[in-house]
């Protein structure tokens, strides 16, 4: 039970300071920028460049320090499972909720960002411990 619980502090760490590193990407590109004036173009540009760089991040820190998955060989694997589970994170979170919540329902970009990661973290929480990286069982011998 303590171990579960380390891991899961473990990932809200990670993802905490991944959400940091996107939100101040994001941040820094829409209002550094001062791009208010083409805010959905460039609000939706920003938050994939965003979350893209914090995809990197979350990826070393998941796999070497939450999960401690080990071995170069399975390194190809999760990371192509990692990339295809954030692939879907951007293209409907990122892309699909931010956009609606910024454009029709006029959720602040921020109040937004935050919605977008909180239900993402559940989901992907679960796809990297139970899909991506997953502890594998020795086989019992049965005979």
């Amino acid at each position: 039970m303590y171990r579960l619980i380390r891991e899961q502090v473990k990932f809200l760490i990670v993802g905490f300071g991944a959400f940091l590193i996107d939100f101040a990407i994001l941040n820094g590109l829409v209002y550094g920028l001062d791009y208010r004036d083409k805010l959905f173009d460039f609000a939706l540009i920003a938050n994939i460049i965003s979350t893209l760089t914090a995809v990197l991040f979350a990826f070393y820190f998941q796999r070497h320090w939450t999960f401690r998955a080990s071995g170069s060989g399975a390194h190809k694997r999760e990371f192509g499972l990692f990339a295809g589970l954030q692939a879907f994170n951007v293209l409907i979170y990122s892309t699909f909720m931010f956009n609606y919540l910024i454009n029709t329902t006029h959720t602040p970009i921020p109040i937004a960002k935050i919605i977008v990661v909180a239900i993402q973290m559940i989901s992907s929480y679960l796809v990297m411990k139970f899909v991506i990286f997953k502890k594998h069982q020795p086989k019992l011998d049965t005979e």
